[in-house]
C-alpha cells in the first residue's frame, strides 16, 4: 500500500513522491483530482485515489 492508512479514499502528494519514481508521481499529481471530504472541503495536497483508479482502468486501449 502506498498510503499509511489503506482505508483512506485519498493519497497525499508526499506519499506519491515517497513511493513512486518522480515521473510517475508527477503524472499522478497531474491526472488525479483533488480529494474532497463529504462536506465538499478540499484536503490539502490530497488526491482522490478511488476516482483515479476508476478512470485509469476504464480507459479503452
Amino acid at each position: 500500500s502506498l498510503t499509511e492508512n489503506s482505508e483512506r479514499p485519498y493519497i497525499t502528494r508526499d506519499e506519491l513522491f515517497a513511493n513512486l519514481p518522480q515521473e510517475q508521481a508527477k503524472f499522478c499529481c497531474r491526472k488525479m483530482k483533488a480529494y474532497r471530504d463529504r462536506n465538499g472541503r478540499e484536503i490539502n495536497n490530497a488526491f482522490d485515489y478511488d476516482d483515479f483508479t476508476r478512470w485509469l482502468f476504464n480507459q479503452q486501449p
